[in-house]
């Protein structure tokens, strides 16, 4: 062979094992900008999704959202949607649907449990807004099948607006099979007061103090601790059969948190379970406060609470525009934090990630709405984020003004059976059918896949790198014995 075209092929040689390197790290660039983003999604609304209910006028459909598991037994989850200002019995009495779904998000059958709807017997009283928050808790009636919790935020018990929750028993129809309401009246010391809106969110946030009971974290955004309308959460130590225990009050003056507050800051507007993200087998959970000042009027925040076994503040972060290594870009008037969730591990760090809502961002018109998924470290600062919006995160459908999409999140385990994480998301002022009749999103978002877990996929990020390196020095190190397998020596 002439000595020119050898040192040629040996040459092509190495450009190919580094042209390998060079499009795998290519690849990991592509795979982290893809993280959180839509891949495919389905709306459901007056008109869309195939959901066969005709909604009213201002219903706010998609208020809240939760995924309550596979309730019918046919191998897709099923979720809740609150639509807190249905008129059913009476005016913003407020109401739910449950929603069978099939694996592509659209709908196959629903159930309305309202004021006159789904075997449901507690007592309104006109604006109530039941609905307004809403979570699925597993089975705690222990009849194997999954049961709910429902913030009547409005709700008068003992004092105009003090609110309640209701815990309902569900049977595989969807309808009501019996309920207990958390209130004022029920709860020990009779802790709230007029117009904390308690009930404002909701939140499974498993078996805090190892009870073996689920416990929840609920939301009183109007709660006046420290300032007027600062907000609280209370952790709600239920017993076995789901009926109230104790409680534990988070705020601006109880619960060992720490957290600077300002007034009507909203604090508890919104409320999600992350997963034990400090690693204490305790879960943790994120709590909104979209009136929050940080870097400018409204703009929001997003707290990340550690919680202990007492139910009680063991640490923070908050994500904010100046605070949490955060580097998204608000605006005034955004209401980052108006919805919270957990959604798993997306990027593939091993550590729970984190869906906020932004209900008034101006992407593409004025208050569309817009999401962020927020990539969690273990101090539950950011690591990155990616934006979901009219304009950004490859979601097709086309947002309108006013539509506040991210009012509502809510994870799927995996919907449609694709390995990739899926989530739902309200839009409840979209006007499909009429003006504010409200919409939910169900979107399938590209990521670590869905229940992966368990340390880091081989070929996703970092590891995709250390993968690329050391086939490129397996190749250089061993470049004779390559030449004379490929017939270039």
């Amino acid at each position: 062979m002439h000595r020119h075209t050898f040192k040629f092929r040996r040459h092509i040689l190495k450009l190919t094992a580094l042209s390998v390197l060079i499009s795998i790290l290519g690849n990991i660039g592509i795979a982290f900008a893809a993280d959180g983003e839509v891949l495919s999604e389905q709306k459901i609304s007056d008109s869309a999704g195939s959901f066969a209910t005709t909604l009213d006028n201002d219903d706010d459909f998609g208020t809240s959202v939760a995924v309550i598991g596979d309730l019918d037994n046919d191998g897709n989850d099923d979720v809740v949607v609150g639509a807190p200002e249905d008129d059913d019995g009476a005016t913003g009495n407020g109401a739910v649907y449950i929603l069978f779904l099939d694996s592509d998000g659209t709908v196959k059958s629903e159930q309305k449990i309202s004021d006159t709807a789904g075997d449901f017997t507690a007592t309104f009283d006109g604006g109530d807004e039941f609905g307004y928050s809403v979570a699925g808790i597993g089975d705690v009636d222990g009849d194997t099948i999954e049961d709910i919790a429902v913030g009547a935020d409005r709700a008068d018990d003992n004092d105009n607006g003090n609110g309640s929750v209701f815990i309902i028993y569900l049977g595989t129809d969807g309808k009501s099979d019996g309920f207990h309401e958390i209130n004022d009246s029920n709860m020990t010391g009779s802790p709230l007061d007029a117009n904390d809106y308690f009930g404002s969110g909701v939140a499974n946030i498993g078996d805090v103090n190892n009870d073996g009971n689920t416990d929840l974290a609920v939301g009183a955004y109007f709660d006046d601790d420290g300032l007027a309308n600062n907000g609280a959460i209370y952790i709600i130590f239920l017993t076995s059969s789901g009926t109230y225990s104790s409680h534990e009050k988070i705020s601006d003056t109880n619960g060992d948190f720490t957290a600077t507050f300002s007034s009507g800051m909203n604090f508890g507007q919104s409320v999600g379970v992350l997963g034990d993200i400090d690693g204490d087998t305790v879960e943790d959970v994120v709590v909104g406060a979209p009136l929050d000042d940080d870097g400018g009027t409204s703009r929001g925040a997003a707290y990340i609470i550690f919680l202990g076994t007492d139910g009680k503040a063991d640490g923070f972060a908050k994500i904010s525009d100046t605070a949490g290594d955060f580097t998204g870009a608000f605006d005034n008037g955004d209401r980052f934090g108006y919805a919270v969730s957990g959604v798993g591990d997306i990027d593939g760090d091993t550590i729970g990630d984190v869906a906020v809502g932004a209900a008034q961002d101006d992407d593409g018109d004025s208050a569309a709405g817009a999401l962020y998924i927020i990539f969690l470290g273990t101090d539950g600062k950011s690591d990155g984020f990616q934006k979901i919006s009219d304009t950004s995160g490859g979601l097709t459908e086309n947002l309108g003004a006013g539509d506040q999409f991210g009012t509502a999140i809510a994870q799927f385990t995996d919907l449609d059976g694709d390995n990739k994480k899926d989530i739902i998301v309200g839009a409840y002022q979209d006007d499909d059918g009429g003006n504010n009749r409200g919409a939910v999103y169900v979107l399938n978002l590209d990521g670590l896949e869905a229940g992966g877990g368990g340390g880091v996929p081989f070929f996703h990020g970092p590891s995709l790198a250390l993968t690329g390196l050391i086939l490129f020095i397996f190749c250089f190190r061993y470049q004779h014995r390559l030449e004379e397998i490929f017939g270039t020596r």
